[in-house]
């Protein structure tokens, strides 16, 4: 499992596109997107890493916060897919209050 910092989606539509971007690390295998979580860290805060240095991620979701504008207008949990319109189970299921 591979991970990334600087992930940014960018919606196409409209005048005022939206962009979402992770708040933890973006959490990627073989089948591609796994969500932002939290990596695993040891009791002094110390990332954990498997035999081949690579960071663990934890079961810890981060969050995909979404602007537009310039400005949060969303923020939903961190095993979200992001896209141009969220579905009306992605905002049952997966929206969180903007912190």
């Amino acid at each position: 499992m591979s991970r990334s910092r600087f992930s940014l989606t960018k919606s196409s539509g409209g005048s005022n596109p939206s962009s979402s971007a992770p708040d933890e690390l973006l959490w990627t295998d073989s089948n591609g997107q796994v969500g932002a979580y939290k990596a695993k860290t040891d009791s002094d805060g110390e990332f954990k890493s498997n035999d081949r240095g690579s960071k663990i991620r934890s079961e810890e979701t981060g969050s995909w916060r979404v602007f537009q504008g310039g400005k949060q207008t969303g923020q939903y949990r961190g095993d979200w897919k992001p896209k141009e319109q969220p579905t009306l189970w992605d905002r049952l299921t997966k929206k969180e209050e903007v912190k």
